[in-house]
């Protein structure tokens, strides 16, 4: 599996994209999979809020924190209502 996730990630010349979201985004990332500072690369596609939630664990994070990512995007998607 990862070796098929870093074949076709090291073939493809993201340096070339010219893309651009005003989307907000919440991205969702591990400091020991990939440091924010290479996370940081996400502000140039989403030009508006872009938000940043570091969990520990690898790459499987998900599986761990799956419940506190939920509720973050819960709150993104439906804001207090008072």
């Amino acid at each position: 599996l990862y070796r098929a996730d870093y074949s076709m990630i090291g073939q493809y010349h993201f340096d070339q994209l010219k893309l651009e979201s005003d989307i907000p985004a919440a991205v969702f990332y591990s400091e020991s999979d990939t440091p924010l500072r290479d996370m940081m690369d996400w502000k140039t596609i989403f030009v508006h809020a872009c938000e940043f939630y570091a969990f520990s664990g690898m790459h499987f994070f998900i599986r761990e924190h799956h419940r506190e990512m939920a509720k973050i995007i819960q709150a993104k998607l439906i804001p207090d209502r008072r």
